[in-house]
């Protein structure tokens, strides 16, 4: 597939018009905000054991927005979090 030009919207509007809301519904002056019928913002995974995440390390005292903005010099591991380091980035 080409890339589309930021002009070729024709596609835009077939998802756009493919998703909406059908039949403009939540546009409807009657419609009404229900927070009863939101779903959760997070998932239940009840059938699995919970791994605990302790931190065993101080917390950093560098500033959140420092650290965001630093320049990271990449390790040599394959990438994976163990949990310790895993529930210090949580943390």
């Amino acid at each position: 597939m080409e890339p589309m030009a930021n002009r070729e919207i024709q596609a835009t509007w077939d998802y756009h018009n493919g998703t909406k809301h059908p039949h403009g519904n939540l546009m409807d002056p009657r419609h009404s905000f229900d927070p009863s019928s939101q779903p959760l913002l997070y998932k239940i995974y009840s059938d699995l054991e919970p791994i605990p995440l302790r931190l065993e390390a101080s917390p950093s005292v560098v500033p959140a927005l420092s650290a965001i903005s630093m320049e990271v010099i990449p390790s040599a591991s394959d990438g994976t979090l163990d949990l310790t380091t895993l529930s210090s980035i949580l943390y």
